[in-house]
């Protein structure tokens, strides 16, 4: 409420009580009156006692004699001052008509006609207006009278009284018209009032009033304020608080008060002020909706505390001065604990702190900021007071207020050193990662192609040694006879060269497992061993021969089959180096799977030769069972038709020439069945069920890849051929979907037909056209796979529509692809 507005409230009000009090005290010179009358009415000696008390009330009076029908008048000295007449002046009814305004007059001549005869037990009461003959002017006056009775019972006499009202009518008039002015600013405020009840009870509200807690006009008189507040515990307490201090001259105010509106109950937030009117019978209250304050400040603290949960600061940079507010998480992120003062942080002092790397590229990103009224965003580093280098994210946009120029720069910083920290080291891990499963990719087909054991370890050597950028590197084994760790070759000059190279000729290639020694280190804990200097450990021969090749650090790591550590490898350099954990990790990851390559070869070669001997003495005991038996009887039967021929008995030459090709094909049956039984057989512990399950289990476990298998129909018995077969086509198929297809999940079932068998493989992924694939180890070699046990295999694929491949075994029917 504006102040003019207020005052004229409260003039208004102040008019209403003095009308008040204007009645009072006419009420009581009434009573004074009244009994004046009674105490001189018995005594004509009291008749001056009245009229000096009616003097003293500035009352006039008045009596009249009737006579003939007519009234004969006398008027005191105040009735005269009253109505404007000389005191010398002769009076009668005609000049008190006569000094009635004209509007008045018809009216009051009819009521003192009416006093006359008697009519309300000749009361007479009468408020009009009266012209006074003296100046004109007019007043307003109010006159009682009675009509008395004679002896005879006949109205003979009128006696009454006289008051001058002009100022309490002039008051009455002005209070209405203020009344009325109130009444229509009360209704008109914008801000929300109430009267109320000492209970709170509404009497009167205005329309703001109404509006803000939704109240009708019509239930106005049925809402209790404190109804309204909202059912909180703070919220009950400030409302008992403030109507407490309520009192005669109390006032309660400005309290944050929540409340709810009456017709939908939804909430409001608003300052409350309240005063008690004039006489306690009623309180004054005034209600400022905050509702939007309250809102934006729960927002802002909702808003500052995730920013500060977030560890975020933010800043408001004033783009005239140069100066800028800016919270205390804003200063943290750049290394100050106390709050710097808003003068002494600007755009000069901002970039001071970037880094000297980044400061050109920042000022440019702020400067386009400014100029074009878009988004600042960048990353930067920044110095710390105390030296140490850190990561901040900032972001902010101009705001134009004078001619269309940015004047002002909101926005938020926050530490992100951690993040980019993370993001380095995993980028970095993922390099070598990468770089490791490259190396073991290139370790694994040297193992598939060459044929040499020795030129496997030799590859496998020289990729590890140039992934981690190694001068050189080593093998060690341990000796659990002697209790010391050997070592078996190098790999320097890009080639093996093994313990027995005339390099190492003299020397004494086996350290003990004492403490002291840093290279069986490795062996003692079964973890990396880093010596990161080597000149600063105990001389050995090897040691002192790596000195003059420039190596200064040596990193040991293990290399494990089985669970058992079986060797390790040392990595050499040149200069001085340390290593993530997630790098030595990867590092021994390397080296057993290297391990294991080595430990494959090696077993490969084993096998190759015991297979060659196996075989040899396979092939013996089978021709000596088959072909040699066979031969045997066919020259026994050829010998025989010799004989025959020679005694010209044809007959039996024929009989005898028909069992030496009988015995011949029987022996070539059985060399054929021996050539098959060279083929290699598959899944000789568990089922094929088992098997694939194991499979799908095994090469998704560890991927985004959701791979199931399941079974349809009634399982029977497959040849191995068969098994072997379905077995590789799933693997394959499980591998390109997970190298290549990107795919969510993999379905593998097979289906137990009537009159066949189907295998019904399945993938979500990108898919790939048709013809597009071309490697002999992709479809094409799942193809001849299939066709050669007599399946059919079909692939269906589109580009983002997976891939499907069925294979069907029990048909003879041509292969699709």
């Amino acid at each position: 409420m504006n102040p003019e507005s207020a005052d004229a409230v409260e003039t208004i009000e102040s008019l209403h009580d003095e009308l008040a009090t204007c009645r009072r005290e006419l009420a009581e010179c009434r009573q004074r009156l009244d009994q004046a009358n009674q105490l001189c009415a018995s005594e004509s000696d009291k008749r001056q006692c009245l009229l000096a008390t009616l003097e003293a009330a500035q009352i006039g009076l008045w009596e009249g004699e009737i006579k003939n029908f007519a009234l004969a008048e006398q008027w005191s000295p105040r009735f005269r001052e009253i109505f404007g007449v000389p005191h010398d002046a002769e009076v009668s009814q005609q000049l008190f008509l006569k000094c009635i305004h004209p509007d008045d007059r018809e009216r009051i001549e009819r009521a003192v006609a009416e006093a006359v005869s008697g009519a309300n037990g000749g009361r007479y009461r009468a408020e009009y207006r009266i012209v006074k003959p003296s100046d004109g002017t007019v007043r307003w006056v109010k006159a009682w009278g009675q009509a008395f009775m004679s002896r005879e019972g006949k109205i003979d006499r009128l006696i009454g009284t006289v008051l001058d009202v002009t100022v309490g009518k002039d008051l009455e008039e002005e209070n209405a018209r203020l009344q009325a002015e109130f009444e229509d600013l009360f209704e008109e405020a914008p801000i929300p009032y109430v009267h109320e009840g000492l209970d709170t009870r509404f009497i009167r509200a205005n329309r703001a009033a109404r509006n803000l807690l939704g109240i009708s006009p019509e239930d106005v008189g049925s809402v209790f304020g404190s109804g309204l507040a909202a059912e909180t515990a703070e919220n009950k307490r400030r409302m008992s608080d403030s109507l407490s201090v309520l009192g005669p001259a109390g006032e309660s105010g400005p309290v944050l008060l929540e409340l709810r509106r009456k017709d939908d109950g939804r909430p409001v937030w608003v300052h409350w002020w309240s005063r008690p009117a004039t006489g306690n019978g009623y309180s004054r209250t005034m209600y400022w909706d905050v509702t939007d304050w309250v809102l934006m400040e729960r927002t802002k603290a909702a808003l500052e505390l995730t920013l500060e949960s977030g560890r975020v600061g933010d800043w408001d940079w004033d783009m005239v001065r140069d100066t800028s507010r800016r919270s205390s998480r804003h200063d943290q992120c750049f290394g100050y604990v106390d709050p710097i003062p808003e003068s002494e942080w600007g755009a000069k002092q901002f970039l001071q702190h970037v880094h000297s790397e980044d400061r050109a590229r920042v000022e440019s990103e702020l400067r386009r900021a400014i100029e074009t009224s878009e988004y600042f965003k960048s990353e930067f580093r920044v110095v710390w007071p105390d030296g140490s280098l850190h990561w901040l994210a900032g972001s902010g946009r101009t705001y134009n207020t004078q001619g269309g120029k940015p004047t002002r720069m909101l926005g938020i910083v926050m530490d992100v050193t951690e993040r980019r920290r993370a993001e380095e080291a995993l980028r970095a891990s993922e390099q070598l990662a990468r770089g490791q499963i490259e190396a073991l990719k290139g370790s694994l087909e040297a193992l598939a192609r060459e044929p040499a054991p020795e030129r496997l370890v030799e590859h496998i050597m020289r990729t590890i040694t140039r992934q981690w950028g190694a001068h050189s590197s080593s093998f060690w084994r341990r000796d659990t006879v002697k209790d010391s760790v050997c070592f078996e070759f190098a790999f320097e000059d890009d080639r093996i060269v093994t313990k027995d190279a005339p390099r190492f000729a003299g020397m004494d290639l086996q350290l003990p497992m004492e403490d002291f020694w840093p290279w069986p280190e490795v062996f003692r804990t079964g973890k990396a061993s880093l010596i990161e200097d080597i000149r600063t450990v105990r001389p050995f021969a090897l040691r002192d021969r790596l000195l003059p090749l420039g190596i200064i650090t040596v990193l040991l790591i293990p290399m494990s089959v089985g669970g058992r550590l079986e060797g390790a490898i040392g990595l050499r350099f040149c200069r001085k180096q340390t290593f993530r954990a997630e790098e030595i990790e990867l590092a021994e990851t390397l080296a057993n799977q290297a391990m294991l390559a080595m430990e494959l070869a090696r077993l490969s070669a084993e096998s190759r030769e015991s297979a060659i001997n196996a075989e040899r003495n396979r092939f013996a005991r089978d021709i000596h069972d088959t072909l040699a038996q066979g031969f045997t009887g066919v020259i026994v039967q050829l010998e025989a038709a010799t004989g025959a021929a020679a005694q010209n008995d044809f007959a039996m030459v024929a009989e005898r020439m028909k069992q030496a090709s009988d015995l011949a094909r029987s022996g070539l049956g059985e060399a054929r069945r021996s050539i098959q039984a060279l083929r290699p057989r598959s899944l000789c512990d568990g089922t094929l069920f088992t098997a694939l399950d194991g499979l799908l289990k095994r090469m998704s476990s560890g991927t985004n890849l959701s791979a199931d298998f399941r079974i349809d129909g009634e399982p029977r018995p497959m040849a191995p051929a068969w098994e072997d077969t379905l077995l590789r086509v799933t693997q394959e198929s499980l591998t390109n979907t997970i190298k290549y297809a990107h795919a969510r999940s993999f379905h593998a079932t097979l289906v137990f037909g009537f009159e066949e068998i189907q295998l019904r493989l399945a993938d979500d992924g990108q898919g790939f056209e048709l013809g597009s694939e071309t490697d002999g180890f992709g479809l094409i070699g799942m193809k001849e796979r299939v066709t050669q046990i007599g399946g059919q295999f079909v692939v269906r694929s589109e580009p983002g529509a997976g891939v499907q491949i069925l294979v069907t075994l029990g048909h003879n029917e041509r292969v699709e692809t």
